[in-house]
């Protein structure tokens, strides 16, 4: 199972978790849930806020730090690029077309929804 995060700055983590039992998966929703909520829970505090810039930045590092160790255990396998899509043309080769394509759609049935055939 592929597992996506989003830190506090934005960034997206992903995780491969394929061979991991539900136990497992359980376990480390948790460490990635404790992660998110040392940086909420302390955001609260008055001492946090008497230095919120250097405390900011500390959290930032530790985040980084729990998340980039674990994205390198459980690397996520690369998105493959999807294809340009050219709006409005289709490039089709004549010769290996067969048989009619019917453009009327007048003629076809309309969509039926799944309640409909009750």
């Amino acid at each position: 199972m592929i597992v996506t995060h989003k830190d506090r700055n934005g960034k997206a983590w992903r995780f491969d978790l394929r061979d991991a039992t539900p136990y497992q998966m359980g376990l480390f929703r948790r460490v990635v849930y404790a992660v998110r909520n040392v940086v909420k829970a302390e955001g609260l505090t008055l001492a946090y806020l008497a230095n919120l810039d250097g405390n900011d930045a500390f959290l930032d590092e530790i985040e980084a730090a729990v998340l980039s160790a674990l994205s390198q255990r459980f690397p996520a396998p690369q998105e493959q690029a999807r294809p340009a899509r050219v709006s409005g043309t289709v490039n089709v080769n004549p010769s290996t077309v067969s048989g009619t394509v019917n453009t009327n759609r007048a003629d076809d049935e309309p969509t039926r929804y799944y309640w409909e055939n009750f």
